[in-house]
């Protein structure tokens, strides 16, 4: 007959695993895979500017990242991993 033995957690035991999990989930959920560029596009007194186009170079590889800002003058461009 096959005996099955339960073992009980001490409160010691949940502590720890709670942050080994905790710890492991925050690293994982710092890792991405990419950027944002993100602002909010303002003339010289202070008022924000609508519909303006927002360009971003990688100056090593040459590539442009465009944008418009919105109606509040905010803009946001994802960025890819740099590699």
């Amino acid at each position: 007959m096959l005996r099955i033995r339960q073992k009980r957690w001490s409160y010691g035991d949940l502590l720890l695993i709670a942050l080994l999990l905790g710890t492991g989930t925050s690293a994982l959920l710092a890792q991405s895979l990419g950027g944002t560029l993100r602002g909010r596009v303002r003339d010289a007194s202070g008022g924000v500017i609508a519909a303006t186009e927002v360009t971003a170079r990688d100056t090593e590889k040459g590539i442009l990242y465009q944008t418009r800002t919105d109606d509040m003058g905010v803009y946001q461009i994802a960025l890819p991993v740099a590699r």
